[in-house]
């Protein structure tokens, strides 16, 4: 874990629940709140070390309000909640992808369909088992999603927001672009924190 990632998470935990789970939203969908990724899987899980499954239920309605991004739920259980945070245009122009929609033809989608049809549809899917198609919804490259699906013997070239099998310095490029809205994020809390204590 890099050290502004555990920075932050420290600096978070100080907060009371509402404004911890405002914060780590905030963090870990940045590159989809920025507008630049597509959308942003995060689980609240009740054994959590603040049970994240009863601070969604109750703050969600905040969160909503407080962030720009959208959200829809994929899944729930006694013990989670499986939620993906989108942004509605890069999601849209993703599902209208001739590539992606060959793709997700394969698993039933119909490319008429609204994107909240589209996402009603897998969380269908996600409700038995997490879909591999999942990773098309989050943006990660089709070729990459098949080339994990469809094991041959091309080598991953990287891991990171996703296993690279394809185009390393195009996923090495989005890795950054994803990396440096975490570490804007990051700094506005700091910067915050160094305000408050000059006041």
């Amino acid at each position: 874990m890099k050290p502004c990632i555990v920075t932050y998470l420290n600096k978070i935990d100080t907060l009371e629940d509402r404004a911890y789970l405002l914060n780590l939203i905030k963090y870990t969908a940045s590159p989809t709140i920025d507008g630049v990724k597509s959308s942003t899987l995060m689980i609240f899980r009740k054994d959590a070390k603040r049970n994240l499954y009863e601070q969604w239920i109750k703050y969600q309605d905040y969160i909503k309000q407080n962030l720009n991004v959208k959200f829809h739920k994929l899944k729930e259980t006694e013990e989670s909640i499986h939620v993906l945070f989108y942004d509605p245009y890069l999601l849209k122009q993703i599902l209208l992808d001739s590539k992606n929609i060959k793709f997700l033809s394969r698993f039933g989608y119909d490319k008429e369909k609204t994107t909240f049809e589209a996402l009603e549809k897998l969380a269908s899917r996600y409700s038995k088992a997490c879909p591999h198609e999942v990773g098309v919804f989050l943006g990660y490259p089709v070729d990459d999603v098949l080339d994990f699906i469809y094991p041959s013997e091309k080598e991953c070239l990287m891991k990171g927001y996703w296993k690279v099998y394809n185009d390393l310095e195009k996923a090495q490029r989005t890795f950054n672009e994803y990396d440096r809205s975490k570490y804007k994020v990051y700094k506005e809390l700091v910067n915050e924190e160094l305000k408050t204590s000059n006041l």
